[in-house]
């Protein structure tokens, strides 16, 4: 053919030009193909095959991605009009987008559209048309397109790409309905096409959006088996442990990612896989082999898509060991390297919980104040208001963590921790003495909650309010019904003691000792036990059973009372044995009483009945000494003082020591009222 070309006046040599290009085409000689095809252009512009050599060097210079010498070429075929003008522009489109002039190759796909008539590159125009708006961001629009190219030229090869595309523009519209029923069209449509293992990927990833999680399994399942050699196939085998994961099915997870582990070779793959299967193992409660497997996902993939998520995880791994330091540690780590991470919030929220319980409640308010501020559309803005309050109320800063409570409770009425923020106000209203906002909270609670445990420690409460406020009725109603509802309330001591208090008050005494009684049987470790003790006592003295009351007086000291009580507690233990007559271990009881509480408000009885012990054992010396060691004028009742005169005068006498005597019984004689 170049022979032939090259004899001058050839009538044929614009054909043979044509001929020789092809062939050097054929041996992918493209170079030489190109100039062939650009002499024949250039030398016989008027030849039938002009146009279309130009044409032919513009798809073998794209083929070789010289985009401008491509440009040129098809820019000289639109310019000779006719029909490969349609083609051309097509080529320019593409050239275009692949240069990033979307609006250019918009407008240039959307004229010749309009003047393709039945060109068979309509279709591919049409495509170009929608690949810009995909360019340009809008999917809505290109996605409408695609549909239409499926929808007009059904038969035509690019359809299968058209519908793939609407696939994927639906996906980035996270219109994941639409991505299910456009999937499963093209799997009934183009069912053995190349692009099928993709859709069915979208597909997947949007039943998985939707939590449709053991259909995105089968899914995945599916196009693992179908699909072992495809590019992401790795990937699909890990996101059959994600939909595991949604599911909750933890010990799947694991056990799965152990069967597939050695086939996973990416580091991104390794990551997720290690993330996962340490996720489900916290969730487990297994944290060694959680924290394991975290680490090793760190390892994979430092800066990964999963490394704030397993950072999260270890952090609060650390914290359920009680290693608050490493826990906020990890927690900081996240925040310093992933600031733009999607779970910043919840790591500022958990630094703040993993402060809070090692109480640093200073900081931890700072973090939760972070989420506070940054994060109004956060999950963790509910439990972050909430643990901000609680760190205030126990800072004592009683007036902050109302106010905080109250947003919650204000603003946030439909949420979960809406009735403990209640409960958590109205322990603050109670530091505040703010007692019928307690009992206002309460009742609120009681009618807002199922849950059994913030409604008993609200009938707790508001007993306790109505303790303060002395409405013992109420108290009694209240504390009833916990016993009643709550046998199992972790304080039932405290409730019958303030039951015991409140039935006194009432004057229903047998009912108030029955309370006491209960704490004193029932609860040997409570803080009320020494106390409940001795009113049981002080019942059984009153209505003279006194050898059953020093039982209960010696168990009250048993139980190791306060200072306070302690020196009652003696000074009636003296009292009971000496009304059975058991002088010296009353003379006892009386003596260790001033040792102890030689200042105290019972020492001067105490002193009066210690000497009167000796006096009736008859050892007047000590009885003497005891007896001058006080002034028997301060004594309360006019009785004891004549006793303490007239029988320190008696001892005197005993002992004679008359002048001492005279001295005292001269004080009975002139403080007696008679002449």
């Amino acid at each position: 053919f170049g022979e032939v070309a090259s004899v001058d006046g050839f009538a044929s040599s614009d054909h043979a030009l044509f001929r020789m290009a092809f062939c050097q085409v054929q041996l992918k000689d493209l170079d030489s193909a190109a100039e062939t095809y650009g002499q024949l252009a250039e030398s016989f512009s008027d030849s039938q095959y002009a146009n279309e050599s130009n044409l032919l060097v513009g798809r073998i210079r794209y083929q070789q991605k010289d985009h401008e010498a491509a440009n040129a070429a098809f820019s000289k075929v639109v310019e000779q009009g006719g029909a490969f003008a349609i083609e051309a522009k097509h080529w320019q489109c593409r050239i275009l987008l692949a240069a990033g002039s979307n609006d250019e190759a918009l407008a240039l796909a959307t004229e010749a559209i309009a003047n393709a008539g039945d060109s068979e590159f309509l279709v591919n125009l049409k495509m170009n048309q929608a690949d810009a708006q995909v360019a340009k961001g809008n999917h809505e629009e290109a996605r409408k397109l695609y549909l239409a190219i499926l929808n007009d030229h059904a038969d035509n090869t690019l359809s299968a790409d058209a519908l793939y595309n609407a696939v994927f523009s639906a996906y980035q519209l996270a219109l994941h309905e639409e991505v299910i029923v456009d999937g499963t069209r093209f799997s009934e449509k183009f069912g053995s096409h190349n692009l099928l293992p993709d859709v069915q990927h979208l597909v997947a990833e949007s039943q998985l959006t939707l939590k449709q999680y053991e259909t995105a399994e089968a899914t995945l399942r599916k196009l693992v088996e179908n699909h072992p050699d495809h590019p992401k196939h790795e990937n699909w085998t890990v996101r059959i442990a994600a939909s595991l994961y949604v599911q909750k099915k933890y010990e799947d997870v694991t056990s799965y990612i152990d069967g597939v582990n050695e086939s996973i070779e990416s580091a991104q793959g390794k990551a997720e896989a290690h993330y996962l299967a340490g996720a489900s193992s916290f969730f487990l409660k297994q944290d060694e082999p959680a924290l394991t497997k975290l680490n090793e996902s760190l390892a994979a993939s430092p800066g990964g898509n999963y490394a704030d998520d397993a950072l999260l995880f270890i952090s609060r791994i650390h914290a359920n060991a009680e290693k608050y330091e490493e826990a906020v540690k990890t927690a900081s780590k996240l925040i310093d390297t992933f600031e733009s991470s999607n779970v910043i919030d919840q790591a500022h929220f958990r630094r703040g919980d993993f402060l809070n319980d090692s109480k640093q409640y200073d900081k931890a308010i700072e973090d939760y104040q972070v989420v506070i501020e940054r994060f109004p559309n956060s999950v963790y803005l509910v439990p972050s208001l909430y643990g901000k309050a609680w760190c205030e109320l126990r800072l004592d800063k009683h007036e902050t963590s109302v106010a905080t409570f109250t947003v919650v409770i204000d603003n946030h009425a439909q949420h979960e921790l809406h009735p403990a923020s209640l409960l958590g106000r109205l322990i603050c209203r109670h530091q505040l003495d703010e007692f019928d906002g307690v009992v206002e909270d309460a009742n609120t609670v009681l009618k807002s909650t199922a849950d059994n445990a913030i409604k008993m420690e609200a009938v707790y409460q508001r007993g306790l309010a109505e303790v303060a406020l002395e409405k013992n009725e109420a108290v009694v109603a209240s504390f009833t019904s916990l016993l009643e509802d709550y046998p199992k309330f972790d304080r039932i001591d405290s409730v019958l003691y303030e039951l015991g208090w409140a039935y006194g008050e009432l004057e229903e005494t047998e009912k108030s000792i029955g309370m006491f009684d209960r704490v004193a049987k029932e609860f040997p470790q409570s803080q009320f036990l020494a106390d409940a003790h001795f009113r049981v006592a002080e019942s059984l003295y009153s209505d003279e059973k006194y050898a059953d009351s020093v039982g209960r007086y010696e168990a009250s000291l048993a139980a190791d009372p306060s200072n306070s009580l302690k020196e009652n507690v003696l000074h009636k233990l003296g009292w009971a044995f000496y009304q059975q007559d058991e002088f010296a271990k009353a003379q006892e009881q009386f003596e260790s009483q001033i040792k102890a509480f030689a200042e105290g408000t019972q020492a001067l009885q105490g002193r009066f009945m210690n000497a009167e012990c000796l006096h009736k054992l008859g050892d007047f010396e000590k009885a003497l000494a005891v007896f001058e060691q006080f002034d028997a004028s301060e004594l309360e009742s006019a009785q004891m003082k004549t006793l303490a005169w007239l029988h320190a005068g008696q001892a005197a006498s005993q002992l004679k020591q008359y002048d001492k005597a005279l001295v005292s019984l001269n004080l009975v004689v002139e403080n007696s009222g008679e002449p």
